[in-house]
């Protein structure tokens, strides 16, 4: 038996870049009138390292990153306590 993340399929489209990110993200919601989205940066052992709050995600969000080990992380969102979006995200410092 494997343990692993079940597969997501978004319900909205979001475009998150630069990707590898060094000092920010910049999230986009294709979502015009979106509730405010939280943001969480987990590392590859499902530990949450990082969280932010979007308010504005349709117009585009600077997210500054705190000083974290370069590496992979699995960066989510979520609208309302759901998750609403993934995407892995390349830390390159």
């Amino acid at each position: 038996e494997t343990i692993g993340l079940e597969e997501f399929t978004p319900t909205v489209a979001w475009k998150i870049y630069p990707n590898p990110a060094k000092d920010y993200l910049i999230l986009q919601s294709e979502q015009v009138d979106a509730p405010s989205t939280q943001v969480r940066l987990l590392d590859l052992l499902g530990k949450e390292v990082w969280r932010a709050e979007c308010t504005q995600a349709h117009y585009g969000c600077k997210l500054n990153l705190p000083p974290l080990a370069q590496g992979m992380y699995q960066l989510q969102l979520l609208q309302e306590n759901r998750l609403v979006g993934q995407e892995k995200v390349v830390l390159a410092r």
